[in-house]
C-alpha cells in the first residue's frame, strides 16, 4: 500500500512540474494613445503580463491591456506559474504605429475652403458618411490638402494611416450673401458709396481703416485710396467684396482760380487778357488742362480737374508766381483760389548808349550760381559800367519761359532773381545790354 502511494505522488509531482502555459491570443498591434488600448488574452488564468519596453508600450499586469505610447516595437510575455513548481512563459512581438492626427478648423462656414494636415503623412482621406464637405476632384483630400464646405451641418472628416485613423468632427455655420455695391469708389463725387447684403443682422467692417471706414448701415466713407475689402459678419461668418477706392476721377465743382497781371509802374498790377494757363501734373510734367484769362482782370478759373499734385504756370513766357504755382487738388480741398502770376518785363526802355558792344565770358565778369539752382538765380558782377540790362530765359526748344531787366548800379554787384516758376531742367540764359552779351547755361532741379 505505501509503496502504491509514493508511486501515485510521483507521478503527481511530473505532471504539475510539466505543466504549459496557453498561447497569448487577439491582436499583436495598436496605436499610440489610450483610444488605441489592446487587450490581450490567454487560455491560462492567472499569470502576469510584462512588456520589454515601457518606452513603446506597456501592459497592465493583471489585465493585459496594452498602451502604445511611441512607435516602434517590443515583446509583451505573458507568465504564469498556475500551480506548478516553475513558472512558465510566454511571449509575442507587439508593435505600435504613430498615432493619425487631423490639424485644422472644428468651425467653419459654409462654401468656404478650409486647410486641413493628416499626421504622420502619407495616408489617405475620407469624408464620414453624411458629410457635407466636398471630395469633387477639385479639393480632393489628399495627405496635406484642402476641403470644400458646401452645406451647413455636421461635417466629418477621416485620415487613416495604416490601422490607425483619426475622426475630425466639423460645425458648419451658414454664411451671409454676397455684398452687393460699386467697386470702385470715387471718394470726389457723389457716386454711390452703400453696401448691403441680403442676410439680416450682421454687422459691417473693412480690412484696413486707413483706407476707408463703413457706417453700421454700409456707407463707406473714404479716407485715402487703394484697395480694400468691405466685409459683412453673420455670427462667425462673413461674406467680403474687394473695392478700390479712388479719388483719380473728376471732382463735381473742382476749381482753381487766380489772376494773371503786369505791372505798369504803379501799385496795383494791371490784368492781362488772354493768357493761356496750364495746369500740368507735378510727377510727369503731363499737360492736364489749360484756360485763358478773361476781361480787364486777367482773371481764370479752372474746372472738373482730377484729385493730384499739380503745377500751375501761364503759357506764354515771362510769368512768375506771386505766391505758390504748387496745387494739390483732394477731397478735403476741391476749390484752391489765389494762384496768381505777374509778368517780369518792365515798360521801361533801355537808352541807348554810344559805347561799343563787348563781349563778357562768365567766367570772367559775370557769374550765375549755384547751378544747378531749386528756383533762385544768382547774378554777380565784376568790372561793369552801369546800366539796364535785359535777362531772357528760354527752354531747350528755344521757347521763352522768362523776361526782366536788371539795373547794374555798380561797378561790381549781385541781384537774385526767381525762377521757381520753372520745371526742372535746362534752360539757356541771355543777358543783354549796350554793353553786355552774354550767354550761358542754367540746371534746375527742384
Amino acid at each position: 500500500m505505501k509503496k502504491n502511494f509514493l508511486l501515485i505522488l510521483s507521478l503527481l509531482t511530473i505532471s504539475l512540474s510539466s505543466f504549459a502555459i496557453g498561447p497569448i491570443t487577439s491582436a499583436t498591434s495598436t496605436c499610440v494613445g489610450v483610444g488605441w488600448q489592446q487587450t490581450l488574452h490567454d487560455v491560462t488564468l492567472g499569470g502576469t503580463w510584462s512588456s520589454s519596453n515601457p518606452a513603446i508600450a506597456t501592459v497592465d499586469p493583471s489585465t493585459g491591456v496594452v498602451t502604445g505610447v511611441s512607435a516602434g516595437t517590443c515583446s509583451i510575455t505573458y507568465s504564469c506559474t498556475c500551480g506548478g513548481s516553475t513558472p512558465e512563459v510566454t511571449s509575442i512581438t507587439f508593435t505600435v504605429t504613430d498615432a493619425a492626427h487631423i490639424t485644422g478648423p472644428t468651425s467653419v462656414c459654409d462654401g468656404s475652403i478650409q486647410h486641413y494636415i493628416g499626421t504622420p503623412g502619407g495616408g489617405n482621406w475620407a469624408p464620414g458618411p453624411g458629410s457635407i464637405c466636398s471630395d469633387d476632384g477639385v479639393f480632393k483630400f489628399t495627405s496635406d490638402d484642402y476641403v470644400k464646405f458646401y452645406s451647413t451641418g455636421v461635417a466629418t472628416i477621416r485620415y487613416n494611416k495604416g490601422a490607425c485613423y483619426d475622426v475630425l468632427t466639423v460645425n458648419v455655420d451658414p454664411s451671409p450673401f454676397c455684398v452687393t455695391g460699386p467697386s470702385v469708389v470715387n471718394c470726389g463725387c457723389s457716386c454711390p458709396k452703400v453696401y448691403t447684403c441680403s442676410t439680416p443682422g450682421g454687422t459691417w467692417s473693412v480690412s484696413n481703416t486707413a483706407i476707408a471706414t463703413i457706417s453700421s448701415t454700409g456707407v463707406i466713407t473714404c479716407i485715402g485710396t487703394g484697395c480694400v475689402d468691405v466685409i459683412y459678419t453673420v455670427g462667425g461668418c462673413n461674406a467680403r467684396k474687394t473695392i478700390t477706392i479712388t479719388s483719380h476721377t473728376p471732382h463735381i465743382g473742382s476749381e482753381i482760380t487766380g489772376i494773371v497781371a503786369h505791372s505798369d509802374g504803379s501799385s496795383s498790377p494791371v490784368g492781362e487778357s488772354n493768357v493761356i494757363v496750364d495746369v500740368l501734373d507735378a510727377a510727369t510734367n503731363a499737360l492736364i488742362a489749360s484756360a485763358p484769362t478773361t476781361g480787364t482782370g486777367g482773371t481764370y478759373s479752372l474746372t472738373d480737374l482730377p484729385d493730384g499734385n499739380y503745377i500751375v504756370n501761364p503759357h506764354q513766357p515771362g510769368y512768375t508766381t506771386v505766391n505758390s504755382s504748387a496745387v494739390t487738388l483732394s477731397t478735403a480741398n476741391a476749390r484752391v483760389a489765389g494762384i496768381d502770376f505777374i509778368k517780369n518785363t518792365s515798360n521801361g526802355v533801355i537808352a541807348p548808349r554810344t559805347a561799343g558792344v563787348r563781349s563778357v565770358a562768365s567766367s570772367k565778369d559775370i557769374n550765375i550760381f549755384p547751378n544747378p539752382t531749386s528756383g533762385i538765380m544768382n547774378i554777380k558782377w565784376d568790372n561793369l559800367v552801369n546800366e539796364d540790362a535785359q535777362i531772357v530765359v528760354t527752354d531747350v526748344t528755344g521757347r521763352e519761359v522768362y523776361s526782366s531787366v536788371i539795373s547794374i548800379n555798380n561797378n561790381a554787384g549781385q541781384t537774385s532773381v526767381d525762377v521757381s516758376s520753372l520745371v526742372n531742367g535746362l534752360y539757356f540764359v541771355t543777358i543783354k545790354s549796350e554793353n553786355i552779351s552774354y550767354n550761358g547755361r542754367l540746371q534746375i532741379s527742384k
